[in-house]
């Protein structure tokens, strides 16, 4: 019966550890100033596996997101309105200045 009783307790405080998102690693700052030219490999590293793939998991192709994107028009590509107007992420934070910023570079950059 201890040891019954003992299971419960483990479980019980189990319950209480701390999981979930770490917000604050979310609000990191990309710095362009080492970047001359903002690559897609640099966007999906840095942007689109932490928000945007675990609902559009087409963005981890360079040709589907290239297909949302009018190159060297960021206002003029649904991609960048999207983030920009904080629409997207759906139901999570908001990119941080410094993501549209790449976002935005990247795009000026197809040019």
């Amino acid at each position: 019966m201890k040891k019954i009783s003992l299971l419960f307790l483990v479980l019980f405080l189990q319950s209480c550890i701390n999981v979930g998102t770490d917000e604050a690693s979310q609000l990191k700052i990309i710095s362009l100033e080492a970047v001359e030219v903002v690559k897609f490999s640099f966007v999906k590293e840095n942007i689109f596996k932490a928000k945007c793939l675990m609902c559009h998991a087409w963005a981890i192709d360079e040709s589907s997101v290239l297909s949302r994107v009018e190159a060297g028009n960021p206002e003029g590509s649904l991609l960048y309105n999207r983030v920009f107007d904080d629409s997207m992420p759906f139901g999570g934070p908001p990119l941080t200045e410094s993501e549209k910023e790449v976002i935005y570079r990247f795009i000026m950059d197809l040019k």
